[in-house]
């Protein structure tokens, strides 16, 4: 696993609702703080995503209803070195704690106010903090 260089964004920015078909699931083991771990896709998506690309990732709490806050509680961008990915997101301003739901797509023209056909997304669900949290890019936008 090759480990990479991601950088947090301290304040909160106007992202892309990541809308996608794909199934959320659940899983990670309880770490310290914030949430960590691995991008992973399939052979056939590796080829369309560049080496050196950029993916976006997000995380937003989720509420009793299932819906997600308004505005994102940490952010990050990961450039594309190999797989699989590892990604480390923690929140400035509270800890992430509790149900979250994290977003992560790999975006075609590295800018992340574009949603473009092509872009690659996925989104998994976990309570925080975790760590070893699997995200897989798994749907074609």
């Amino acid at each position: 696993m090759r480990s990479l260089a991601i950088v947090i964004v301290v304040t909160a920015i106007a992202l892309c609702a990541c809308s996608s078909t794909a199934a959320v699931r659940t899983s990670g083991k309880p770490a310290e703080k914030g949430v960590s771990g691995s991008i992973v896709t399939s052979d056939l998506l590796q080829q369309r995503i560049a080496s050196g690309g950029v993916i976006f990732l997000h995380v937003n709490r989720v509420d009793a209803s299932g819906g997600l806050s308004a505005s994102p509680l940490a952010v990050a961008k990961v450039q594309v070195t190999g797989w699989p990915l590892s990604y480390s997101l923690s929140a400035v301003t509270e800890p992430l704690r509790g149900l979250v739901e994290i977003v992560a797509w790999y975006d075609k023209d590295g800018d992340v106010k574009t949603k473009q056909s092509g872009d690659i997304l996925g989104r998994v669900r976990t309570t925080a903090p975790a760590q070893g949290v699997q995200l897989e890019l798994d749907t074609i936008r």
